[in-house]
């Protein structure tokens, strides 16, 4: 569906062909236009910053496991010191 008014589809037989791809193209060319221009303007820069708040949550997140890994360690060894001391504990009120 073109835009163009009487005057413009009666000078079409008579127009060059850039004319005539323009007139029926031109629409869909400054949609396209349009279209880049949102995505480099606007979506673009956005992804890009969204990709770089994964990458610093990523680091944040082999932190946290870390740590974790380190607690784990760490209640192990107090779960063990803990089951030593109830046997001393034990022995020691032994008559």
């Amino acid at each position: 569906m073109s835009i163009a008014n009487d005057s413009t589809i009666a000078d079409i037989g008579t127009a060059s062909f850039t004319a005539k791809v323009m007139l029926v193209y031109g629409p869909y060319a400054f949609s396209m236009v349009s279209l880049l221009m949102i995505w480099f303007s606007i979506v673009n820069p956005t992804l890009d910053r969204q990709k770089l708040d994964f990458t610093r949550n990523e680091l944040i997140l082999d932190k946290i496991r870390e740590v974790q890994i380190s607690q784990l360690e760490a209640s192990r060894s107090i779960e063990r010191a803990a089951l030593l001391l109830e046997s001393i504990i034990k022995r020691a009120e032994k008559p």
